[in-house]
Order: structure tokens, then C-alpha cells, then sequence
């Protein structure tokens, strides 16, 4: 019998050690496939980011749905990022990365400097040296 995660079926990756990088083999739960990875962004949908400053969040919109956030609050000329979050069906696509960095821009814009409490907004930071004079001096 197939695994089954959350009542769906799964397709399990198995990737050898000299491939993933890794020093021993690791399993993948990926979805099943339906269209592409995951469900579909269409190369025709648009791709927007929005400031909802009430809500104190970014919000990624594909195609008019809000497929991802990344949460703020602002202190002073300082910007804190406390969450970063993609939709589960919309993952693997890059979308992150875009949001993330539409939120650093805006920061560089408003010539605010950001604390990065979310790994990922963290780990974007470290392998984008250019943000890098954004980071907060403590």
C-alpha cells in the first residue's frame, strides 16, 4: 500500500547521498503530481506583492489568491520579520524568494534597516550579500 499523507497519495523521492550532498540517504514526501509540482501556477497568472499595513504583513498573490505572507512590525527605522509563510500547494517555485525580496526592497526604499527573526528571511540574507547592509546593527 502507498503512503498517504492528509488522505492524498505521495510520491516518495529517494536521493543517493553523492547527489542530495548529504552524508546519508534522505527520504522526500513530495504531493502527487496533478498538472506540475503541487498544483499550477499558470506562466500567465500574475505574481503580485501587497503591503497590507493594517494587517502588518506582505501578502503574495498569484492570480488574485494570497498564496503567501511575510509578517512585520515596526520599531522605530527598524522593520522585524517574524514570519514567512508559503502556501503548501505553492511551494518549490520560488515564490518565497520573491516575496522576500519585494519586502527587503521596500525596506532599502523606506531606508528602514531589518531584523530577520524568520530563518528563512535569514538564510535569504546570507546567500544574497547584496541585502546584507539592510541587517540591523545590535
Amino acid at each position: 500500500m502507498p503512503p498517504r499523507a492528509r488522505g492524498r497519495r505521495v510520491h516518495v523521492r529517494r536521493t543517493s547521498a553523492r547527489r542530495a550532498g548529504h552524508g546519508d540517504c534522505r527520504r522526500r514526501r513530495l504531493p502527487a503530481r496533478r498538472g506540475g509540482y503541487g498544483g499550477g501556477v499558470d506562466d500567465t497568472e500574475a505574481i503580485e506583492v501587497i503591503d497590507d499595513e493594517q494587517a502588518g504583513r506582505y501578502e503574495l498573490r498569484v492570480g488574485g489568491r494570497v498564496c503567501g505572507v511575510a509578517d512585520y512590525v515596526l520599531d522605530g527605522t527598524t522593520m522585524v520579520l517574524p514570519h514567512t509563510v508559503i502556501d503548501r500547494s505553492m511551494r518549490g517555485r520560488g515564490l518565497a524568494a520573491v516575496l522576500v525580496r519585494h519586502v527587503l526592497d521596500a525596506a532599502r526604499a523606506s531606508g528602514r534597516s531589518v531584523v530577520p527573526s524568520c530563518w528563512y528571511v535569514a538564510q535569504f540574507i546570507d546567500e544574497h550579500p547584496d541585502y546584507g547592509d539592510l541587517l540591523a546593527r545590535r
